[in-house]
């Protein structure tokens, strides 16, 4: 049965098939991450385990179709600033980072079956560790020529697979968009 999660920061809807993912929700937003925010983590938006054997951490950033003085700032956010860094990826890179933290120290407080069940693929080497940042762009930015986005997707996943190897292979980081997909899942765009 096809089943919908929207991520009211993004204005992404995910829609996907509960028979093929067990688990898929709303990570940040949830009651027991929210507690844990509060003592200084940020998480990733969206969690998900599909076929049982794969989970995926998911952020959902939704930079389309933006206001002009918000343009700049997507720019800072997505361009390498003066000391070599990629401001979207550190950003993400932290918040995958408290996410395995809360399920790691935290889950085994908690109630939800769920979280011990998404804490298990931390330890179990027969289970695969996806990262996705979902990136939506729009096609050119005034500091980023058309035809350029791609590269700079590129070059945001490169930097984000060097610090993610003790996680996960380079095969399962993924900087996606429009254009590509997850296993089935769809996305839309539902506001602005």
């Amino acid at each position: 049965m096809k089943k919908t999660l929207l991520d009211k920061a993004s204005g992404l809807q995910f829609e996907w098939d509960d028979e093929v993912w067990q688990f898929f929700e709303s990570y940040d937003a949830h009651t027991d991450v929210r507690g844990a925010a509060a003592k200084g983590l940020s998480c990733i938006d969206i969690i998900g385990i599909h076929q049982e054997r794969r989970i995926f951490l998911i952020e959902a950033k939704n930079f389309k179709n933006r206001l002009p003085e918000e343009v700049v700032q997507i720019e800072q956010r997505l361009l390498k600033d003066d000391r070599e860094v990629i401001p979207i990826a550190e950003e993400f890179l932290q918040n995958v980072k408290d996410s395995l933290l809360f399920l790691h120290f935290y889950s085994a407080r908690l109630q939800q079956d769920s979280w011990g069940q998404c804490k298990s693929f931390l330890t179990n080497s027969d289970k695969e560790i996806f990262v996705v940042l979902w990136l939506e762009l729009d096609i050119a930015y005034p500091n980023i020529p058309k035809g350029r986005i791609s590269l700079v997707k590129e070059i945001i996943r490169s930097t984000i697979v060097k610090k993610l190897r003790w996680l996960t292979s380079e095969s399962k980081v993924l900087v996606a968009g429009f254009s590509e997909t997850l296993p089935d899942v769809e996305v839309k765009i539902v506001q602005y």
